[in-house]
């Protein structure tokens, strides 16, 4: 469950604000999640 919602939360707030240039997990499950995220998007 925590991946998924960095996972989620990450794609979200990737395309509310594309200029983003950091980003931060609670856990390291949540941080996967982070970087999977965006891996995908290429960011």
């Amino acid at each position: 469950m925590e991946y998924k919602a960095g996972y989620e939360l990450a794609l979200q707030t990737i395309k509310e604000i594309p200029d983003i240039t950091a980003m931060a997990g609670t856990n390291d499950m949540v941080a996967l999640g982070i970087r999977d995220a965006l891996v995908i998007t290429a960011l």
